[in-house]
């Protein structure tokens, strides 16, 4: 499967859990996230490995939709800046989430998501393409409206060192044996959340 098909099934999937939903959209709540956390981009190259880490702040939207007494559908978006350095790139993902309670104030939550990398006011992209990530988490619920979230979002596709070089380059290092150079970023971020009920 490629990267094509796999954002439609991702994007088709989406369409059809927000189907399944209509019949609750009477008691779909709104909310507002402050995020904070850290980004671990990981480089593999043949026999070179690197890991960076990196702060993240942003800001995010999400709406929940109640499908089952104790599951919900939660799409998102969400910005991701870093917060000392304007000239690096910016983040923005859609994660589809089905979040299940296990308790009075817990619950978990998985999903995948859509994520987009950019800078501002440069015409040259850091990443033109979607990346598809998954999701992993857990709210705690403070009050009706306040609630906590940490989860953790591991890059499953993103694009390699060969979208960077033209069609016709050709070097012997590129021909050595071993896996092919990709990149994979994971986040772990902690929210503060508010939901309009």
């Amino acid at each position: 499967m490629n990267v094509r098909q796999s954002i439609y099934l991702l994007l088709i999937s989406g369409l059809l859990l927000m189907a399944s939903a209509m019949p609750a959209l009477g008691q779909v709540s709104f909310g507002l996230r402050l995020t904070s956390g850290a980004q671990i981009s990981y480089f593999q190259a043949w026999n070179h490995h690197s890991v960076g880490t990196y702060t993240r702040m942003g800001l995010g939207a999400f709406m929940r939709v109640p499908l089952k007494e104790k599951v919900v559908l939660q799409p998102e978006l969400n910005y991701l800046t870093y917060p000392s350095a304007s000239l690096e790139s910016h983040t923005i993902s859609l994660p589809i989430l089905l979040t299940f309670r296990i308790s009075s104030d817990i619950e978990i939550e998985a999903g995948p998501s859509l994520l987009r990398d950019f800078r501002f006011g440069n015409s040259s992209d850091v990443n033109p393409y979607l990346n598809v990530g998954a999701n992993t988490g857990i709210n705690f619920w403070f009050s009706k409206h306040w609630s906590g979230n940490v989860r953790f979002t591991y890059e499953l596709i993103r694009r390699t060192i060969d979208d960077y070089l033209p069609a016709d380059y050709e070097d012997p290092l590129l021909k050595t044996e071993g896996p092919e150079p990709g990149y994979r970023d994971m986040l772990l971020t902690t929210s503060v959340r508010y939901t309009f009920r």
